[in-house]
């Protein structure tokens, strides 16, 4: 039987299995997988991160097909954090007590040619942008290293001639650039060439390396901090617009916004939110409010009035919002440059002269639901003109 403290649901470990039986250090939470929630999802990031090409996705998650090479990078691309590869630490937040961190190396380097303050990993391409601007947190004035042992384009785990950090390295040093965090203080990448017989043929597996727990790294040495870990892992409120499966709690977007509000006060920057746009032919039915899997979007109704806002710090630019509408309304404008909190758009509710229900319009002279209208034009095409329909009571007629 499930432990009463989870009330019937699973904690936020607990909801991470294993993909399949082989392969142990790649785990999911098939809840927070979009193509599994929805048939509206199309999201394949995680196939198409895979340098060997093992991954597929269907309406049952992502699937193994072959040899996993723990590398991560399936987990660093995921946008809803539905996957886990083992090695990969949970990072400290700012308001928790840190350990000192000064480089980061991966696991096919030896332990003896890592130095004492460097962080262990699998592979340098299983790290996000917000898990290196938390590094680069740790590492204090002189800002974090990932080093590049020169063995990068011979691995397997790459495949390709750059580095496999470099895409989140120039997302991370862009979002500093415009937090005006100086060049000396941000990620880089440090070339410390080791010969290539020293390299490990594959990344060994989690239980061979021991470097991280050993020396105490990433401990919550002075126990773990409420706030900003709560706010990442905790219950998210209720949106006005009831979803229609639990929402998605954004993990690797909620870590940016803490870092961001450690480093510059106000929490994300133009350059980590998305824009969104609503067109005219919103009805306010609040269909995109509920199906958006983190709640970034939401519908209020208030005195009369229906509006839909976007927090545009818990959008991970799914575009179910998009292929939900029914009107085709919603537009994702693109991917950066965006404000927190938006009113994307607002209605006035009125009552259907024809059939007395409640309907949203931006036009403060229409009398009819969208429905009705439809009725109306369609019997002013065929007949001329539409008869009038009385109301016989105060909630339309029968």
């Amino acid at each position: 039987m499930m432990p009463e403290k989870h009330r019937g649901k699973p904690g936020p470990e607990e909801r991470f299995q294993v993909i399949h039986p082989s392969e142990p250090r790649l785990r999911v939470d098939i809840s927070a997988c979009l193509p599994a929630r929805s048939p509206l999802a199309d999201c394949t990031a995680c196939a198409d991160a895979c340098p060997a090409s093992v991954l597929a996705v269907s309406e049952r998650g992502p699937q193994l097909e072959g040899d996993c090479l723990g590398c991560g990078r399936c987990a660093a691309h995921c946008p809803s954090d539905a996957l886990r590869v083992s090695g990969f630490p949970d990072l400290p937040l700012p308001d928790e007590t840190v350990p000192r961190i000064r480089e980061v190396d991966c696991w096919r380097v030896p332990e003896s040619e890592s130095r004492g303050d460097t962080l262990r990993v699998p592979c340098t391409g299983g790290l996000d942008a917000a898990q290196l601007l938390s590094l680069n947190r740790l590492a204090g004035n002189q800002g974090i290293s990932v080093l590049d042992r020169g063995w990068c384009s011979d691995c397997p785990a790459c495949g390709r001639e750059t580095h496999p950090a470099e895409a989140a390295m120039r997302e991370a040093r862009h979002i500093l650039n415009e937090a005006a965090v100086p060049e000396h203080r941000q990620p880089r990448i440090s070339l410390e060439p080791l010969s290539a017989r020293l390299a490990a043929k594959t990344i060994p597996e989690s239980k061979l390396e021991s470097r991280v727990s050993r020396r105490g790294f990433l401990r919550r040495l002075g126990g773990e901090a409420i706030s900003a870990r709560a706010r990442i892992n905790g219950a998210p409120s209720p949106a006005v617009s009831s979803p229609l499966i639990e929402r998605i709690r954004p993990r690797r977007r909620l870590r940016l916004y803490e870092e961001l509000r450690a480093l510059t006060g106000h929490g994300h920057s133009p350059a980590t939110l998305p824009r969104l746009s609503v067109s005219e032919a919103c009805q306010g039915h609040g269909i995109c409010a509920a199906l958006c899997p983190t709640g970034a979007l939401e519908r209020r109704a208030d005195s009369g009035i229906s509006t839909l806002f976007l927090k545009a710090e818990l959008c991970i630019a799914c575009r179910l919002c998009e292929r939900g509408c029914p009107e085709q309304a919603i537009r994702m404008e693109a991917a950066v440059g965006g404000e927190a909190h938006t009113e994307l758009h607002r209605l006035t509710e009125r009552r259907c002269r024809d059939c007395g229900r409640m309907f949203a319009t931006a036009n403060e002279s229409e009398a009819h639901c969208p429905p009705c209208r439809k009725s109306r034009h369609l019997m002013n095409a065929e007949f001329g003109s539409a008869p009038r329909v009385e109301s016989t009571t105060g909630e339309g007629s029968r």
